[in-house]
Order: C-alpha cells, then structure tokens, then sequence
C-alpha cells in the first residue's frame, strides 16, 4: 500500500455464535488475545473481538504478502495498535453492536463506527464544541445522524494523532478538517482519519461468512 492510500473495510455482524467457525478462528489468534476473548463475559462481546483481530490480520496479510504467523501486533503507552516491526503499514479498527469497521493506511489512521439512535444532547452539549452544537442542531430532523456524525469523527481524530485525550472533547473541533471522511452504510456512521487521500478511500464490504470461510492453508 502505497501513496498514503487509505483503504475501508466494514463487515457486519449478527448476535449468534457459530461454534464450530469460532473455535477454527480462535486459533488464528495469539494466546494473549485468545484469554482477553474469552474472558468477555458476552457472547457477542467475544465475537466481536476475535471477528475484528481476524479480519485485520486477514487484511494485513494481504496487504504485506505475509503469512498470518508474521504478523505481531504492539499495544502504545496509549493503547493504540500497531503492526510490530512495520513502519509501512498502519490499522486501526472500530466495533459496535452488530459491526466492525477496519482502516489500513500507508499513514497513521484512526477510525470509529457507531449505529444511528436516538441521540443524547446531555452527551451532545457536555463534549461538543459550539459549531459542532451549531451543527448537530436538534430542532432538525437529521439531528440523531449528525449526532453520531461529530461523535464518530472527534473519536477518530483522537485515535488517528494516537495520543490519548490531552483535555475536553469540547475544547476541539471537527468541523471543516478535511482529513475526517464520514460515511453511512446500513444504518451506522463511519468516521475515518487520516493524512491524506481521504476522499479516495476504498471502501468494501466483508460478511462474517467471508472470515468463516477463510482458508487457512493460505491464511497461515
């Protein structure tokens, strides 16, 4: 991947557990990662999780021509994700109930999903800046979507600089930085971050069928 490319990947997901493709994907996963998985106490929880860290390494592995068993992944002071050993290559990913969003990037990346409800202008007036409230507006009919549209961006700009909130989320703002894409796919906002190339970002869709499926003669 080359150019600063940023490439979407979204994929969702239902609230039953398939055992048989669990187990077989559990194993493509470190030890580390197999405890944490295991030890959410939600059956979805436990999906999710294992679903996103397969469908990064699955993309990662193409994206580098690299065997699964390649890949190591480091955790920053701050809790962001990194491919060990990998300056090339970024990845950041995102879940929400019933989907996960992947972004990989030539260039640091950050990227946040959350599905279209009711909003909460308590959560809206405590962290938004005041042309973000100006935005959101909930006298409009769109006010729920253009909720989730800042909340997703502000999370993906943190996520993006890597560094940990330094203050109030209302002491910045989203508007108008043109390296924030925000999208909507079946009912969820999608908010990525990155450098550049943002508006060209490739986006495609993954069914959990897909990682199910996946060969592991080739995946390995």
């Amino acid at each position: 991947m080359s150019g600063n490319v940023t490439k979407i990947v979204f994929m969702p997901l239902t609230s039953e557990i398939n055992e048989t493709a669990f187990k077989r994907l559990l194993e493509l996963v470190p030890c580390e990662s197999r405890a944490k998985i295991c030890g959410f106490k939600h059956d979805f929880d436990k999906k999710a999780k294992l679903f996103s860290e397969v469908l990064a390494r699955s993309e990662i592995a193409k994206a580098l021509n690299v065997p699964n068993t390649a890949i190591e992944f480091n955790i920053d002071e701050y809790g962001k994700p990194h491919i060990r050993g990998c300056e090339t290559l970024h990845f950041n990913i995102s879940h929400t109930k019933h989907a996960v969003v992947l972004a990989l990037s030539s260039a640091p990346v950050g990227i946040d999903i959350e599905r279209i409800v009711e909003a909460d202008r308590r959560t809206a007036k405590k962290n938004y800046s005041d042309d973000e409230l100006d935005y959101v507006n909930f006298g409009c009919q769109d006010a729920d979507r253009r909720f989730f549209e800042i909340w997703t961006r502000k999370e993906a700009y943190l996520k993006y600089i890597g560094t940990g909130i330094r203050g109030p989320l209302y002491s910045f703002s989203t508007m108008g930085d043109e390296r924030i894409r925000t999208i909507e796919k079946d009912g969820y906002i999608i908010s990525v971050c990155a450098a550049k190339n943002i508006a060209s970002a490739e986006i495609s869709t993954i069914r959990e069928s897909d990682l199910e499926n996946i060969e592991l003669s080739v995946f390995k």
